[in-house]
């Protein structure tokens, strides 16, 4: 792919008029400013001449391409795009920066203000941190300091994981360590896929999305109602805390889902971010919480860092496996987890974004945790007519219901929308078995005893 892209933006190709892809001709202009920068460097050095590289205007973005949404959606300054395309050139055209591969010839050795690694892959030159360093600041000090402060692991660089992580070691000297772009980053790039992160070890997140839409939903008012109270902060903070200058009002927004399983948290969660237009990760913390010490809590820390930035929904499931009520302190285990649940309590606290937190039962979370959610909404077990509405909503349009009695079952059982979708997924796989499209009562009935006998609530029903 890297040879497609080099190809695509050859000097050659531009000299014939040939009309190149705007991701290309992104590419192409950024790295001409790149090279740009880095003559009048050089020529600068050499000739002991002060230059501002901010004189020389980055090439103006074309929202339609790839590179010009990532450098808009971060608001990444001349300075940052600069230390990006350094990096970018590496994949796109790694002989660009072969030119500091001069040699000191009362020495003959590198020069060490260029910075850079020799890159056994291809032989050419491969920038460290102090190469950037070199193309923005050269010998003015000041300019030196401003440079380094961009690079540091916790800029917006390397936190946005546009720049790879493992180069920001420490205890490593800026000459060490490789300017390399992140590989996703790089992917979605060159490659056009997606940029967003994957759930790992160091990244303890899932995106969450849905194909389904808001009309799909099926609550009790009073929910629904405080889901609007919801998107009310949503789509007016700004203006409440900036423009108003309201008092006691902040950037953040709590709100706690609570409710049997089944009944709707997750999934509202992933509408509501999906109507919002903003993306949502989960973090099940049920799953974190025994590995919560050292690197885990760095992890999450990368997570908040990076949902501020791209101003992210942040879906904490199961709350209750660390917002628990606390028990007195008698042995490590319980400092360590209430070191824990103080961490995480105020990292949640003082998030700009909206959380949301997902519990089973309210009455399982501290009272002292509650008092801190601008919302608590109760997402109860379907009413008979919320389950009429799930039952016909959930069957496919090819289903054929004529021979089971809907309004009958959602009257007796009483199940969760969870639940019902299941039932409709066995009654409609039973009749797909028998090369039929008719749904039949009996299949209802069986899958209905199945979900009961799942939480210990069977009884005997009547086929």
């Amino acid at each position: 792919m890297n040879d497609l892209v080099s190809d695509a933006i050859n000097v050659q190709a531009r000299k014939a008029n040939q009309r190149l892809d705007p991701n290309a001709d992104m590419l192409y202009r950024e790295l001409g400013w790149l090279k740009e920068v880095l003559s009048a460097r050089i020529e600068s050095y050499f000739n002991d001449v002060h230059l501002d590289v901010s004189e020389i205007s980055p090439p103006k973005i074309d929202l339609h391409t790839r590179l010009g949404q990532l450098i808009q959606r971060h608001h990444l300054s001349p300075q940052q795009r600069l230390i990006f395309s350094i990096a970018l050139s590496i994949e796109v055209q790694p002989d660009l920066l072969d030119l500091l591969q001069t040699k000191n010839a009362l020495y003959d050795q590198p020069y060490g203000e260029f910075g850079g690694l020799l890159n056994l892959n291809h032989g050419g030159f491969s920038p460290t941190l102090q190469t950037a360093v070199f193309l923005l600041a050269g010998g003015d000090y000041q300019q030196v300091l401003e440079a380094k402060e961009l690079l540091t692991a916790d800029g917006l660089l390397f936190r946005q994981a546009l720049l790879s992580h493992t180069t920001a070691s420490d205890g490593l000297s800026f000459n060490q360590i490789q300017l390399k772009l992140d590989p996703r980053c790089s992917d979605y790039l060159l490659l056009g896929r997606d940029i967003n992160p994957q759930y790992c070890a160091d990244f303890p997140a899932k995106a969450l999305t849905t194909a389904q839409h808001w009309n799909d939903l099926v609550l009790p008012q009073s929910t629904e109602t405080h889901l609007q109270d919801l998107m009310l902060w949503v789509k007016h903070h700004r203006a409440l805390t900036e423009d108003w200058g309201t008092h006691g009002a902040t950037l953040g927004y709590k709100a706690l889902f609570y409710g049997p399983p089944g009944t709707g948290k997750t999934f509202t969660a992933s509408l509501l971010a999906k109507r919002l237009g903003s993306p949502i990760y989960r973090i099940d913390l049920s799953q974190i919480t025994s590995k919560f010490i050292g690197e885990t809590e760095k992890n999450l820390e990368k997570i908040f860092v990076r949902a501020e930035d791209e101003q992210w929904i942040l879906f904490f499931d199961e709350a209750d496996a660390i917002f628990s009520k606390r028990t007195g302190v008698s042995n490590s285990n319980d400092r360590h987890a209430n070191q824990e649940t103080a961490y995480l309590l105020q990292r949640i606290e003082g998030c700009r974004n909206l959380v949301i937190l997902a519990s089973n039962l309210k009455e399982n979370i501290d009272e002292a945790f509650l008092r801190r959610f601008q919302s608590i909404i109760h997402f109860p077990r379907p009413e008979s007519a919320q389950r009429l509405i799930l039952w016909q909503k959930g069957f496919s349009d090819q289903a054929d219901l004529r021979a089971v009695d809907l309004v009958e079952i959602s009257n007796t059982h009483s199940l969760t929308g969870a639940e019902i979708h299941s039932a409709i997924r066995y009654a409609s796989l039973k009749a797909i078995d028998r090369g039929d499209v008719i749904i039949e009562q009996r299949d209802l009935v069986t899958a209905i005893k199945r979900e009961k006998s799942k939480q210990g609530l069977y009884t005997a029903l009547s086929s």
